[in-house]
């Protein structure tokens, strides 16, 4: 292969990471997004007084920092290293 080939290569491949990363991206963003409106719909519907569709029993689990101490979760340090 030439030089002229090596080059092509490497640039393509560059180009398609680029476009994989930038796909991921607005995937990500949209993900955001819908999180973000659903909040504040809850945060809407709770100032105006209406109860949340679900009782913290019947709430799907959700992803998130494991159980622990509350006070620790609601700090703004960064946690202590082991």
């Amino acid at each position: 292969m030439t030089p002229l080939d090596w080059m092509f290569v490497g640039y393509s491949a560059m180009f398609a990471a680029m476009i994989l990363y930038v796909a991921n991206l607005g995937r990500r963003q949209a993900a955001a997004e819908r999180e973000l409106l659903a909040l504040r719909t809850a945060v809407d519907a709770e100032a105006m007084g209406a109860p949340l569709s679900a009782a913290p029993e019947e709430a799907p689990p959700q992803a998130g920092p494991p159980a622990g101490d509350p006070a620790a979760r609601l700090s703004h340090e960064p946690p202590a290293r082991r």
